[in-house]
């Protein structure tokens, strides 16, 4: 007997990407982007944007604990009805078309 297996293709992917390093002569600041695609037509339909800074404190290691603000990560729900998008302890739940 043979099984017929096929496997799905998602239809949402997340993609990460990193800007360029910026900030002042003490201060190091780099921002992560977050694109929802669609791999129907391989459109991005949502972007969202996180960044993470750290100041120069000198001696060893000369840079101090990072920080991050806005969005830390994002990932598709299970269902796949969801984009569900990480800031510091909270997520948030957005519904994606169908």
């Amino acid at each position: 007997m043979v099984k017929n297996i096929t496997s799905k293709k998602p239809r949402f992917r997340v993609e990460e990407r990193e800007g360029s390093a910026h900030g002042g002569l003490f201060e190091l600041e780099i921002d992560t982007y977050y694109d929802v695609i669609d791999t129907k037509n391989g459109k991005v339909i949502l972007t969202y944007t996180g960044e993470m800074s750290a100041s120069y404190v000198g001696g060893p290691g000369g840079w101090g604990k990072p920080g991050y603000d806005g969005v830390t990560n994002v990932e598709i729900s299970k269902d796949e009805k969801y984009a569900l998008v990480y800031s510091g302890s909270t997520v948030e739940k957005v519904k994606l078309p169908k």
